[in-house]
Parts: structure tokens; C-alpha cells; sequence
């Protein structure tokens, strides 16, 4: 009786990761990127760079990651790097605030009781605010190193 029901749980998870592998499969790609080489000639694949709005004076940076976004204390440094790199190019506008928004594009199935759920493309955001000083200093998201 309990190697039955060992076998049934078995097959419905199975079940529900073919389902589950389907929609992943018939799920569009992420949003579309470009390749952009910083300074440091590190390549990165960016969704969007620049400022939206002028009014807004808000300088926005969204790109692929490839590190799961489970590891937040990772992102975070990668974020750092990253900022270092970008930070002059801010400079160079009108910017008074700044978003790093990384976005890994994998999708994974979780089980939420037995029910299979398709996650994908998560994102996250970290916030830079220039001070009076001419100084960068992040507002939101782990700092590296937490």
C-alpha cells in the first residue's frame, strides 16, 4: 500500500514537470538585449541604459544577470562592480538618482503544494541617490559584503 502511493506521488510530480517543461518551453524569451562593453571590457547584455525622462533626472541601468537571484549577498557585489563602472557615465548627466535593476532570465518550477508554478525573469533593484556633496550613495538593495 505505501510503495503504491510512493509510485502514484511520483508520477504526478513527473506529470506536472512535463507540463510544467511545456509552458517553459512555449514561454517567450526574456526582454530583448544588446551587448555593451564598459570600460573595464567586461561584456554585459543590457535591457535598457540612459535616462527615460529628463524631468525625472532618474538614470536607470537593466541587465542580464546570469546568478540566481536567491543569492542576494552575489548580486550585490556584482551590482558594486558594476556601479564603479557606471557611476561616471551618471556623472556625465543630469542624473540626481540612479537604478541598477538586475534581471536573470531563467525559469524554474517550484511545487506549491502539488501544484507546479513556472517562475521566470526575476528582477530585482538597487537605488543610488547623488548627494548634495557630488557623492553616490546606495539607498536600497544589500550593499556587498552583508
Amino acid at each position: 500500500m505505501n510503495r503504491t502511493r510512493t509510485v502514484v506521488a511520483a508520477m504526478i510530480v513527473a506529470i506536472a514537470a512535463l507540463i510544467a517543461g511545456a509552458f517553459a518551453l512555449l514561454r517567450p524569451g526574456g526582454p530583448a538585449t544588446r551587448r555593451v562593453t564598459l570600460p573595464s571590457g567586461r561584456e554585459v547584455e543590457v535591457i535598457h541604459m540612459g535616462i527615460d525622462d529628463p524631468a525625472s533626472r532618474l538614470w536607470s541601468f537593466s541587465y542580464r544577470t546570469l546568478l540566481p537571484m536567491n543569492q542576494p549577498g552575489h548580486i550585490a557585489c556584482e551590482v558594486a562592480v558594476l556601479w564603479k563602472e557606471l557611476q561616471p557615465q551618471v556623472d556625465g548627466t543630469t542624473a540626481r538618482q540612479a537604478t541598477v535593476e538586475p534581471e536573470n532570465f531563467s525559469t524554474q518550477l517550484v511545487l506549491a503544494g502539488w501544484r507546479p508554478a513556472i517562475i521566470s525573469n526575476v528582477r530585482t533593484a538597487y537605488v543610488f541617490v547623488k548627494l548634495e556633496t557630488g557623492e553616490w550613495t546606495q539607498q536600497v538593495g544589500p550593499h556587498c559584503g552583508e
